[in-house]
């Protein structure tokens, strides 16, 4: 599963049976704080929650 949003969520942190990619801003520059690299899920989990945290303002300007 994979999900663009501005805040992290942990819908599938304990689920070793999603795969789950988070692109979010920065936890460091928005409420609630959370999502950052190194959150990869608990448990039986662990290693299949994967963060990406973008800075601010990040847009797909691509044409």
């Amino acid at each position: 599963m994979l999900t663009m949003e501005m805040a992290h969520r942990k819908f599938f942190y304990k689920d070793p049976k999603v795969l789950y990619i988070s692109l979010h801003q920065d936890p460091l520059t928005i409420y609630p704080g959370t999502g950052f690299i190194d959150d990869v899920g608990e448990g039986e989990g662990e290693g299949f929650n994967v963060n990406v945290p973008l800075p601010p303002f990040t847009a797909d300007d691509a044409t």
